[in-house]
């Protein structure tokens, strides 16, 4: 991956309880602030985009969870 000034992969975790419950966290900084969201952010150099998202999730929430699939989705 080049500089993180030239390329930014962002990531979202959607974590699904057993009794299907979605895993949500308020936003609490930027323009969002307020808002419902997945948990969120961007790839770090140096990582894939599964422990990013591993990352993401336990720093927003404590929750420690695994990933058993993705979805890719690129805006142009």
């Amino acid at each position: 991956m080049g500089k993180r000034e030239n390329v930014w992969l962002g990531v979202a975790g959607v974590v699904i309880s057993d009794d299907g419950r979605w895993l949500v966290v308020k936003k609490r900084y930027g323009g969002l602030k307020g808002s419902w969201s997945l948990p969120a952010g961007f790839v770090d150099e140096g990582e894939t985009a599964d422990q990013a998202v591993l990352r993401e999730v336990k720093e927003e929430t404590g929750v420690e969870c695994t990933v058993n699939g993705s979805l890719d989705y690129v805006l142009g």
